[in-house]
C-alpha cells in the first residue's frame, strides 16, 4: 500500500514509536523500498501501530471494534471465503456507503463488483479486531446453518442457504473418504468453503442427487472401494435384463468391458446432470429475503485427482441461479442492444430464414440473448423448438428437447430429431460439433429460422468457428444472415458519480487498427455512434465527455433490471462480407469490412454505454485486461 512517508515518519516520531535517525537507518537498509515496506520487513514497529500511522497519513480512518458492533446486512455483503482470504470485513452500511474494515488497502480491488451498488469506505483496522469479525462470521454463519437442521432442515437446505449467503453463485464438492471439501465460486475465483465429515458429505450427496432426479452409485463406488465379497459373487441381473429389455449396444457387439473393469477397479457412473426448485424459507438478512426462489442445477461426475490412496471418488457441482434473474421476458433494448445494431437485428429477424449466431463465453448472456429473440418470434402461426444442453427456462408454445448425454446422444442426434418435426424455427443452444454445425447449416439453406449459439470471442471469430467446424464458405456466405458477439458488464446505479477520464486512462483502448485490428478500438467510431444516437450534442468532442464510475450514491443498491447490462457487436452479412467469406479470408479483413460499415466492438458497446452512464470504465477495462 503506497503511503506518504514524510506523514508517516513524522507520526511515527511523535508516538514515540521510532527515532528519526532508526527511520534513516531502516531506509538505506531497504536500498530505495518504500519506507511501509521497509519498515514492515525489518519488524521495527508493531504491525498494528505502523497500520495506525498508515491510516493517519493516508487519511483513512483506523477502527478497532467488538463483534456486536458488526452489522449483519453488512457483514454478509461480502462473502465469507473472499473476506476470510483477503482479510476484509462489512462493518455497517449508511446512507453514506458501505464501511469496510481491513489490513491492507490493496486489498479493496476484490470488492470492485460491490461499487457497483455501494460506495466504499475503507477503515484501516488491527489484526485482532480482523480475527475477532472474521470468527464471528464464522461462527454466525454455522448457527444459520445449525438453526436450518435444528428446526427440521435438511444438509441441503442448510448448504444451499449458506452458500447464498455468501454471494455464491455455483458450489463444488469433492467427495472423499476422508471427508468432503466443499468450495463456493463467487465471481470468476473458487474458495474454500468448509470441509464436511465424510458421512455428512455423502448424506448431502445422496440428497442432492435424489432432488435432481439422478442415478445413485453404489456404496462401495461411492467410497472409492472395490465391491464387497458379496457383491463379487452375487452380481444382480443387468436393468436391461430385468425389464426383459435386449442389452446395451455395447453388450450385443461383444466389446470389452472398460479398462477399470479390466484391472479390477471400480468405475465411476459417468456425468450426469439433473435440476431442482429451492425456495427460501426465512432470510437472516434483507440480503436474503424468504420466498425467493432458486433455480439449481446438478452435476454429478467422478473425481480421480490423483489421491495417493488410488482411490477416486466423486465430485457434485451446483449452479445457482435465481429465478427473478432469469428469462422475464427482456426486450433487446433492456439487454443493451440500440441504435443500428437494434435495427440489423430486426431487419434480420422480420427478414427471409437463413443462420444466426450469438457467440460469446460461458456466462456471457449468450442464451439469454437466444431466449430474448425466441420471444420475439414465439407466435401461435410458427412452430418453434429448441435443442438445449440443459433447459433453463421454459417458454410457453415451444417444443424445448434437452440433450441426453447420459444416454450418448449428441447435438446432432437430437437436432435432426428436431427437424423432423417439421419446425419454422431452431434454437440450438450450443453449436459445437461438425454433425451439428452442418445440420444447422442444411436447415438454414432450405427456409428454417437457425438461431445457434458459439464459443467464440467475436463476431469475426465466430465465422473462422463455423469455418473448422467444417461448414463450406459457399454455405455459409449463403444461409449466414448475422452474427452478435455479446458480454455482460455490471450496471451502475443512476446517480453514480461522474468525472472526466484523463487521456491516460483511454489509451488502453485506443490501439490502432493497423496494429491489430481484431483489438484495435476507435473512439472516433464511438463518438460518431453517440452523435448519431443523439446521446451527445453534434459538436462534444471526447474530452467534453463525463463517464460513470463504478459506484452509487446515496441511492446505493438501486440498481435497474438484474444489475448487468450486455455489450454487443452485431454483424449483418452484407454483400461485401459474403465475397470475403466466399474467399476464405481471415479474421482481421472480415472485423476490418465490418467496422468500415459501421459496427461496434464489443468494447467500442462498452464505452458507448460507460458515456451514457449505465456501465463504467473500470468494467470495460476489465473484458480488455481479461
Amino acid at each position: 500500500m503506497h503511503v506518504e512517508e514524510q506523514m508517516l515518519g513524522d507520526f511515527l516520531v511523535d508516538r514515540g514509536l521510532l527515532s528519526r535517525r532508526s527511520i534513516d537507518d531502516a531506509l538505506k537498509r531497504a536500498g530505495g523500498a518504500p519506507l511501509y515496506e521497509a519498515l514492515q520487513g525489518f519488524g521495527l514497529v508493531d504491525e498494528d501501530e505502523l497500520r495506525r500511522a498508515a491510516a493517519h497519513a493516508m487519511g483513512v480512518k483506523f477502527v478497532e471494534f467488538a463483534h456486536h458492533e458488526i452489522e449483519q446486512d453488512a457483514l454478509f455483503l461480502i462473502p465469507e471465503p473472499l473476506a476470510r482470504a483477503h482479510n476484509i470485513l462489512g462493518l455497517r452500511v449508511s446512507e453514506l456507503g458501505l464501511e469496510v474494515a481491513l489490513l491492507n488497502l490493496t486489498d479493496l480491488e476484490v470488492l470492485e463488483p460491490l461499487r457497483l451498488r455501494h460506495r466504499i469506505l475503507p477503515r484501516l483496522t488491527s489484526h485482532r479486531s480482523l480475527t475477532r469479525g472474521l470468527l464471528h462470521y464464522q461462527k454466525l454463519l454455522k448457527e444459520k446453518f445449525a438453526a436450518i437442521l435444528g428446526r427440521g432442515g435438511d444438509t441441503v437446505e442448510a448448504l444451499l442457504h449458506h452458500a447464498l449467503l455468501s454471494r455464491a453463485h455455483g458450489v463444488h464438492i469433492d467427495l472423499k473418504t476422508t471427508g468432503a471439501l466443499v468450495r463456493y465460486r463467487i465471481g470468476h475465483s473458487l474458495e474454500d468453503a468448509m470441509e464436511l465429515p465424510a458421512h455428512i458429505g455423502q448424506a448431502l450427496a445422496d440428497k442432492l442427487k435424489l432432488l435432481a432426479k439422478l442415478l445413485p452409485a453404489s456404496p462401495e463406488r461411492q467410497r472409492g472401494e472395490p465391491a464387497s465379497p458379496e457383491r463379487q459373487r452375487v452380481l444382480p441381473a443387468s436393468p436391461e435384463r430385468q425389464r426383459g429389455e435386449p442389452a446395451s449396444p455395447e453388450r450385443q457387439r461383444g466389446e470389452p468391458a472398460s479398462p477399470e473393469r479390466q484391472r479390477g477397479e471400480p468405475a465411476l457412473r459417468a456425468m450426469q446432470d439433473g435440476r431442482f426448485k429451492f425456495e427460501v424459507k426465512g432470510g437472516p438478512s434483507t440480503e436474503l429475503g424468504a420466498g425467493e426462489r432458486h433455480a439449481v442445477h446438478v452435476f454429478a461426475g467422478p473425481r480421480a485427482d490423483g489421491l495417493h490412496d488410488g482411490k477416486a471418488g466423486e465430485r457434485i457441482t451446483l449452479r445457482l441461479a435465481r429465478e427473478s434473474q432469469g428469462y422475464g421476458g427482456f426486450t433487446q433494448e433492456s439487454l443493451g442492444l440500440h441504435g443500428r445494431a437494434l435495427e440489423d437485428i430486426h431487419r434480420v429477424i422480420v427478414g427471409r430464414p437463413g443462420l444466426m449466431v450469438v457467440a460469446g463465453p460461458q456466462g456471457s448472456g449468450v442464451t439469454t440473448l437466444l431466449y430474448t429473440f425466441l420471444d420475439l418470434l414465439n407466435a401461435p402461426s410458427r412452430v418453434v423448438a429448441t435443442v438445449e444442453d440443459a433447459i433453463e427456462h421454459r417458454l410457453p408454445r415451444v417444443m424445448q428437447v434437452e440433450i441426453d448425454t447420459a444416454a450418448g446422444v449428441d447435438t446432432a442426434t437430437t437436432l435432426r430429431a428436431v427437424l423432423k418435426t417439421d419446425p419454422d424455427i431452431v434454437m440450438v443452444a450450443n453449436l459445437k460439433d461438425s454433425r451439428a454445425a452442418a445440420l444447422a447449416a442444411s436447415a438454414a439453406s432450405r427456409g428454417v429460422l437457425v438461431l445457434a449459439g458459439i464459443e467464440a470471442g467475436s463476431a469475426a471469430e465466430a465465422i473462422e468457428k463455423l469455418r473448422e467446424l467444417g461448414v463450406q464458405p459457399l454455405t455459409l456466405a449463403t444461409t449466414l444472415r448475422a452474427v452478435v458477439a455479446t458480454r455482460v458488464v455490471g450496471r451502475v446505479a443512476a446517480d453514480a458519480a461522474r468525472y472526466f477520464p484523463t487521456r491516460a486512462e483511454l489509451s488502453l483502448f485506443d490501439t490502432p487498427a493497423s496494429q491489430d485490428a481484431t483489438a484495435g478500438v476507435g473512439l472516433g467510431r464511438v463518438l460518431a455512434a453517440l452523435k448519431e444516437e443523439g446521446a451527445v450534442a453534434e459538436g462534444t468532442r471526447w474530452k467534453e465527455l463525463q463517464f460513470a464510475r463504478g459506484q452509487a450514491g446515496e441511492g446505493h443498491g438501486n440498481t435497474a433490471g438484474s444489475g448487468q447490462v450486455g455489450l454487443q457487436e452485431v454483424m449483418p452479412i452484407t454483400e461485401p462480407i459474403k465475397e470475403l467469406i466466399l474467399r476464405g479470408i481471415g479474421v482481421v479483413e472480415i472485423e476490418q469490412e465490418a467496422k468500415a460499415e459501421g459496427m461496434l466492438s464489443i468494447i467500442e458497446d462498452g464505452l458507448f454505454k460507460a458515456a451514457q452512464g449505465i456501465t463504467s470504465i473500470e468494467e470495460v477495462a476489465r473484458l480488455v485486461r481479461d
